[in-house]
């Protein structure tokens, strides 16, 4: 791999991009694709039961590749493999759930990583981010049932590290960094009906490379790295779509963390720590409960890493 520059590891902003998760639709387990365990790039998906917090391994990814993003549906879930082959690569895989393979999958638009993706029953709006070391404010609308991909409408600003989730209606989308150096609290709602983008409640604070999951009453946030700081940092924000609003609420266990993957289904947010600040590539992972907004630990991952992306195939809020 090229040398790259750092915040304390390797920083996706050496290679122009960063890893963002994004969260879909799951019906009684989640996939997480683990992309990167420290030093090398690999293939393994770990599959997690919400019914009794268990990990067993699924098919893996027919490519290697981070600093990925997905969206999905109760049927198949959708990947861009972001860093794949040493170069930026427009490179996505499927993961169909009924027989728990894998396969290619149609292309994005262009060579992508550092996106965000959320959807509904029908399609996956993926923010591309970054292609070769150029922000950009293109999206793409993915079709589950026919595997066809198209442009979306594009975001105001160009941006890369973002996340999404999403309600049914519509999906949140936090835009990231402006440029290496500047993040941003930016938010935009994206509405899949006509293919409409507004202003969103904005984040307390500037942030990159974050994670996110939701049901169909809450969005939950982890902020990553804060480049005003800068500092990497733990804090967690619970966005509620009936109001519009958005605020700090309880912290990641595990500290400070980013390039963090999450997804969910009607009850709970499960959360992959990503890369630690103070041990580097993680196996932990946190159960946000969303009736009793309560954070606890939950069963780790089968390998530490990080720069990876999840979905799920029951996620009530996309639905």
């Amino acid at each position: 791999m090229p040398v790259l520059s750092t915040r304390g590891l390797l920083s996706a902003y050496g290679y122009g991009m960063a890893h963002v998760s994004a969260q879909v639709v799951s019906n009684n387990f989640a996939l997480f694709s683990l992309a990167f365990n420290g030093s090398a790039v690999i293939t393994n998906i770990d599959k997690y039961k919400y019914a009794n917090d268990s990990v067993s391994a699924a098919s893996v990814m027919q490519q290697a590749g981070y600093a990925q993003y997905a969206a999905g549906n109760t049927t198949v879930g959708i990947f861009t493999l972001g860093w794949v082959n040493g170069g930026y690569a427009n490179v996505r895989n499927k993961y169909i759930y009924a027989s728990d393979t894998t396969a290619a999958a149609t292309a994005s638009s262009q060579p992508t990583q550092t996106g965000a993706a959320a959807g509904n029953s029908t399609i996956g709006i993926f923010a591309l981010s970054d292609n070769n070391n150029t922000y950009t404010n293109v999206r793409n609308k993915y079709t589950y049932s026919n595997d066809t991909n198209a442009l979306a409408t594009s975001s105001s600003i160009a941006s890369t590290g973002g996340a999404a989730t999403a309600q049914g209606t519509y999906a949140i989308f936090a835009l990231g960094a402006q440029t290496p150096s500047t993040g941003s609290t930016a938010r935009e709602r994206y509405t899949f009906s006509g293919d409409t983008v507004v202003s969103a409640y904005s984040s307390s604070q500037q942030a990159v490379d974050q994670c996110a999951a939701g049901n169909i009453q809450y969005g939950l946030f982890t902020l990553g790295y804060n480049p005003a700081g800068p500092a990497y940092t733990a804090t967690r924000e619970l966005y509620t779509y009936s109001s519009g609003t958005s605020a700090v609420t309880t912290s990641a266990n595990a500290g400070s963390s980013v390039y963090g993957t999450a997804a969910g289904n009607a009850t709970v947010g499960i959360f992959g720590i990503g890369y630690d600040s103070n041990i580097g590539a993680s196996t932990a992972r946190e159960k946000w409960t969303y009736a009793s907004q309560t954070l606890t630990s939950t069963t780790s991952s089968s390998s530490a890493n990080y720069w990876g992306s999840a979905t799920s195939n029951n996620n009530v809020g996309v639905f």
